[in-house]
């Protein structure tokens, strides 16, 4: 087996207003063929007062070992900082998004409500560290039953001048139309 990886984002930031762009593309060549997992986002986020804050986000990914051949995604929300200090922030949110869907199985349009929880760890002493964690929900509108979620972790450790060296784990749910999905797995093939 063979993996080849490339990520990286760009955030630019004033003083009320947030962009983030990220990509992420892994390559994996087994002897059973060749995948690709790829996601790429872009997010704006607005600072509002009393550590409020609006959000807005288009996405796109594509998953061949979940089946989806495209993804693109549209959302708006809102979201508040429950607590922040120098050494982490506690951030929850919460909004709305149009899902587009093109799996080996049709196409399909869906509404879905996200919530996110997530917590990152900050040291700055002498070189930085941040740990971040975040759990993002994704229970569906207007198909019964179906829930997505994706669970991510990253740490990353500064190197010199603001050159930094990271690790990311994220796994990402099935889709499950017939109760909770179970990572990794589809409904008619546990």
């Amino acid at each position: 087996m063979t993996q080849f990886s490339l990520s990286g984002n760009a955030v630019y930031r004033t003083r009320r207003n947030q962009f983030r762009l990220s990509y992420t593309n892994i390559i994996i060549d087994q002897d059973s063929g060749t995948t690709e997992q790829l996601a790429t986002q872009l997010t704006y986020r607005r600072l509002l007062k009393q550590r409020w804050c609006g959000t807005g986000f288009v996405s796109f990914q594509r998953n061949q070992e979940l089946g989806i051949d495209g993804r693109g995604l549209v959302g708006a929300g809102a979201g508040r900082t429950i607590f922040e200090n120098r050494q982490g922030v506690l951030a929850l949110s919460t909004g709305l998004n149009l899902n587009i869907e093109n799996t080996t199985s049709g196409q399909d349009t869906s509404g879905e409500v996200f919530g996110s929880l997530g917590y990152s760890l900050y040291n700055y002493k002498g070189d930085q560290r941040n740990l971040a964690v975040g759990l993002i929900a994704f229970p569906s509108l207007t198909e019964s039953g179906r829930f997505r979620w994706q669970f991510n972790t990253g740490w990353r450790q500064e190197l010199f001048n603001a050159f930094f060296l990271g690790l990311t784990l994220s796994r990402p749910s099935a889709m499950c139309p017939e109760g909770w999905p179970v990572a990794g797995k589809d409904a008619d093939n546990p």
